[in-house]
């Protein structure tokens, strides 16, 4: 079981001194440290806190966050204060899916026996805002003249050409007048000869039925 013999010690001595039992220290790497969100960094749902919490006299470590610009040094703690050491691994779960659109800040610290704290801050966390794209870099592109277009004559199509590009309906139309005129003039020439026709077969009718009338009176004694 370990012991905290320096802790109570020291403690006692700040208090004769008129100092703090606890003061923060500035971040040392590999002790206390945010590997991820960066600063800046573009925040959505749950988000997984990544780093370092680890000592040779750790104790514990915590995970709070606020607005930032911080407010009256409010800060909301990320759940309970951990004993556990970690070395560049998960420190813990942000869930930000309820948290107003602003911008905020994330805090580690880490509890050491003596009394001190190591302390991390990330600040600039964009909740639920619109990425921010920086402006390009470099020359910019100049506009080429627009070409203006010629006008092209277009060649005369050959008699064969136009005839195969002739409206199909002009020529349906065509071919049926065509054919109405024609039927026309048969008709004109069939009705009489068919008339002249009809009085031939009935005087040939008539001539022989004279015939036999003829033959029945001489066959009478």
């Amino acid at each position: 079981m370990r012991t905290r013999t320096a802790a109570p010690t020291l403690a006692l001595l700040l208090a004769l001194l008129g100092l703090p039992p606890a003061r923060a220290f500035a971040q040392a790497p590999g002790f206390a440290e945010i590997l991820t969100p960066t600063p800046g960094a573009p925040l959505e749902g749950l988000v997984t806190i990544i780093g370092t919490a680890d000592h040779p006299a750790f104790d514990r470590y915590d995970l709070a966050f606020a607005y930032d610009p911080l407010a009256a040094d409010t800060w909301f703690p990320l759940g309970e204060p951990t004993a556990t050491r970690v070395q560049r691994g998960t420190l813990g779960l942000w869930d930000t899916q309820h948290l107003s659109p602003g911008t905020y800040q994330l805090r580690l610290r880490v509890f050491l026996d003596n009394g001190a704290v190591l302390e991390h801050t990330v600040g600039g966390l964009r909740v639920g805002l619109p990425t921010v794209t920086p402006p390009a870099t470099g020359p910019r592109p100049t506009a080429s003249p627009t070409p203006t277009p010629t006008a092209t004559p277009l060649p005369f199509p050959s008699e064969a050409e136009a005839a195969s590009s002739a409206d199909p309906v002009l020529l349906s139309v065509g071919i049926g007048g065509l054919t109405a005129a024609a039927f026309l003039v048969l008709l004109a020439v069939y009705l009489p000869l068919r008339r002249g026709l009809a009085l031939w077969a009935g005087d040939l009718r008539m001539r022989r039925v004279l015939r036999q009338d003829q033959r029945r009176r001489r066959a009478r004694p």
